[in-house]
């Protein structure tokens, strides 16, 4: 009732960490249907979850000043570049200039597509998995571009630019599987999570005890999974039902210790 506003080329960057269980639980939320299912997920196309290193010493060094200086220099050159500075063509029917591909850039995009796409249409993949791949394309010459760009190149974007780009697509795949891996686990991500918060639950409990308590990656689906797991590896043991009226919550005591 206000109007509109037009703003060109709206866009959000998203900086920052989450915690192995938020981003579990989250992600469930987010493919499973409902109101967590809004696609958000799958624009977080340069999303990673890296291991940790094993081991840890302490280290006192200053930042190299020669490779600072480097990444300023080129964070200020593309503040300053213009369409024109670079070659970018402005045609009818694009809200923004462009810069095509050179004929090897668009050789090695093509022929990483052919690959992609069937992969995306013979149904192998998860309908998540799909969603977040198929935006690879787009997300690879976004890439390209930025490449091109920070060596200071102008004109077409170049097939080294393109093959940079495509690698890092690579590296991007396999982190987002990592990232979509509770969905397919089978309960084990939280099996481990019920084993953490052993101590914190009675020796005989219900599955509405855990869930309850509201912990990371244990909600009400995510708890029964959990209980399946310890159950078949014998951690946990269902106990017959209390005799009484009404009908009883399954109960669960402890097993062998893990």
């Amino acid at each position: 009732g206000r109007g509109t506003v037009r703003i060109e080329a709206c866009a959000v960057s998203v900086l920052g960490g989450i915690q192995p269980g938020k981003l579990a639980e989250y992600v469930r939320a987010a493919v499973k249907g409902g109101m967590g299912d809004d696609g958000l997920m799958q624009r977080f196309q340069l999303a990673v979850y890296p291991d940790l290193p094993a081991s840890w010493h302490y280290q006192d060094r200053s930042p190299s000043a020669a490779a600072e200086r480097q990444a300023q220099a080129t964070f200020e050159r593309l503040r300053a570049i213009t369409a024109a500075s670079v070659g970018a063509t402005m045609a009818d029917g694009f809200d923004l200039p462009w810069l095509p591909l050179d004929d090897d850039a668009r050789t090695l995009w093509i022929e990483w597509q052919e690959q992609l796409m069937p992969r995306l249409r013979s149904g192998t993949e998860p309908a998540h998995m799909e969603s977040h791949l198929a935006k690879f394309p787009a997300l690879a010459c976004r890439l390209a571009l930025v490449l091109h760009l920070a060596d200071a190149e102008g004109g077409p974007v170049t097939g080294e630019a393109m093959a940079r780009a495509l690698d890092w697509c690579g590296y991007l795949e396999s982190h987002a599987r990592r990232i979509y891996a509770p969905l397919a686990d089978g309960g084990l991500s939280a099996a481990h999570a019920l084993l953490r918060k052993r101590t914190e639950l009675p020796d005989v409990f219900t599955a509405r005890d855990v869930y309850r308590k509201g912990w990371a990656g244990l909600d009400v689906d995510t708890t029964a999974d959990a209980i399946d797991v310890l159950a078949e590896y014998g951690h946990v043991i269902e106990l017959p039902p209390e005799p009484g009226a009404g009908r009883p919550s399954a109960r669960y005591a402890w097993g062998a210790s893990p």
